[in-house]
């Protein structure tokens, strides 16, 4: 079966989880992902005053867009000197149990201490 992208990736373990790491590039990246805005689902038979004393959980993980931290960004890109060292985490499958989450695509997945997106990947947040 041909893939979209195929790397090798290592295996960490820690006590949140399992985690694989991979290089992919950022135009794979741009194809392959949609971001994810943090949410609060709420119970609605429980009523307080605050929003987090009746959240059940937290979903999502991407901070709402404002421009005035978008032209921060900018700036700094602009700059000689820029850099971006930091890793990008992305949620791979996580939704499987969600079916809303299922619409198309087809899972990544790990294949010989590969990581594997295919050619018609589920996007990912």
């Amino acid at each position: 079966m041909s893939s979209l992208f195929e790397a090798p990736a290592i295996k960490l373990e820690q006590p949140i989880g399992e985690f694989w790491v991979a290089a992919i590039p950022a135009g794979i990246l741009l194809n392959v992902t949609v971001p994810d805005r943090l949410r609060l689902v709420f119970d609605t038979t429980t009523k307080r005053s605050h929003d987090f004393d009746v959240a059940v959980r937290m979903l999502g993980n991407q901070r709402k867009l404002e421009q005035l931290r978008l032209n921060e960004i900018e700036r700094y890109i602009d700059t000689v000197d820029s850099t971006f060292p930091n890793s990008i985490i992305l949620s791979a499958n996580s939704h499987i149990d969600e079916p809303s989450t299922r619409k198309g695509g087809q899972d990544w997945r790990i294949s010989g201490g590969r990581i594997v997106i295919p050619n018609n990947p589920r996007l990912l947040p």
